[in-house]
């Protein structure tokens, strides 16, 4: 039985439904962590549960398509010609805080080859934007795996904090993390 409000437009609702779910995902997974049922994140979107599992037949699909949002996020602040690697990271801090939950479900090993791919990605763009950096604000011979170690070690504290608290808390640490990659040139 059908809700009175709630018409069923079949296969034409279907990026609207999927957009929907990949929303509440992240607010759900944000506020209950990675464990919260799928059925919470089902009657958040909107929509029933088997429309969940055809998008999404399991949670690790579902993590995986935020990750791939994610990524297409950041490739997009990435290969703007104005954006700099100080804006790239930014967003990619923003990420970290908005998505915590998410985080926590990585292995820190590459075994999984979607991850590879992913970790692999995010590598290039670092990469591509510490070539073309001309601000002086990081100390020459800074690398992408130095990045990312540090978007890591704010990952993995993250997971720890409070969610009212992880703002200030990331901010803090990044913050503490890039005066140790900063060019000692700029700090005059």
């Amino acid at each position: 039985m059908r809700s009175p409000g709630r018409v069923n437009r079949g296969p034409a609702a279907a990026a609207e439904n999927r957009a929907a779910i990949l929303t509440a995902a992240r607010a759900v997974f944000s506020h209950h962590g990675p464990a919260a049922p799928m059925s919470l994140i089902s009657t958040t979107a909107n929509v029933s549960p088997g429309v969940l599992y055809r998008h999404f037949p399991n949670r690790d699909s579902l993590t995986r398509a935020v990750f791939e949002e994610d990524i297409r996020a950041l490739e997009q602040v990435a290969y703007r010609k104005d954006s700099s690697l100080r804006e790239l990271l930014a967003r990619f801090l923003d990420q970290l805080v908005e998505c915590t939950a998410f985080v926590a479900t990585l292995r820190p090993d590459d075994s999984d080859p979607v991850h590879a791919s992913f970790a692999l990605t995010v590598s290039e763009l670092l990469t591509d934007k510490l070539a073309a950096d001309t601000s002086g604000t990081f100390r020459p011979g800074t690398s992408a795996r130095q990045l990312m170690l540090a978007i890591g070690l704010v990952a993995a504290l993250l997971t720890k904090t409070p969610e009212p608290m992880r703002r200030a808390v990331a901010d803090e640490a990044w913050e503490l993390l890039m005066d140790g990659l900063r060019d000692p040139v700029d700090d005059r």
